[in-house]
């Protein structure tokens, strides 16, 4: 007979989420959802706010290179800013999406205590506007035909 209690993998992204936002306490205020597999993902969406910047922050206190992608949905531009990575044994992912148009923008906002929605950080990476087509692949991915 099996005493053991059974594995659940939810623990240790929840346990991940206490230990980032302990250490981290600056850093952008997005939403939080851990899935059944226990990978933690974080998103936060704001039409007006150069997502890079918000997505910046969490590859600063958890490594890893964002990717970016720019697309086409009902008619309008929109962008996707996204970073993967495992931390401390969990997988985490923090994706944050904007208008394209967005893109360069930056929002002066406090260095603390502040929702996604307006958060931005000041970044030479994210002083400039770039246009893509419909999609741009990710690193890696080649273009569609």
């Amino acid at each position: 007979m099996n005493n053991r209690t059974p594995k659940q993998p939810q623990n240790g992204a929840a346990t991940a989420l206490v230990q980032l936002l302990t250490e981290n306490p600056s850093l952008p205020v997005i939403d939080w959802r851990i899935d059944a597999a226990g990978d933690l993902r974080g998103v936060a969406h704001n039409d007006d706010v150069d997502m890079r910047a918000v997505v910046a922050r969490y590859a600063a206190a958890l490594g890893g290179e964002p990717s970016e992608v720019c697309y086409q949905h009902g008619g309008r531009e929109l962008a996707s800013v996204r970073l993967t990575v495992v931390w401390r044994d969990v997988t985490i992912e923090v994706t944050g999406y904007c208008a394209a148009e967005s893109l360069g923008q930056v929002v002066a906002s406090p260095e603390h205590d502040y929702p996604a929605s307006r958060a931005a950080i000041l970044h030479p990476s994210h002083a400039r506007t770039r246009r893509y087509p419909a999609a741009r692949p990710l690193p890696g991915q080649r273009a569609a035909s």
